[in-house]
């Protein structure tokens, strides 16, 4: 489920839309995944890289 919602981030077509599709999928794994989430979001500019 987790790498479901990643993938959306890298379908976005452009750095602002990854940018924001990122930032959403945080917020909907925080409340399931919260560990997921806070890596995520401290990982952001290596994953949009």
């Amino acid at each position: 489920m987790v790498a479901a919602f990643v993938r959306t981030i890298f379908a976005q077509p452009d750095e602002a839309a990854a940018h924001a599709q990122l930032r959403a999928v945080a917020e909907r794994l925080a409340t399931s995944f919260p560990k997921a989430a806070e890596i995520l979001l401290g990982a952001q500019d290596d994953v949009l890289a």
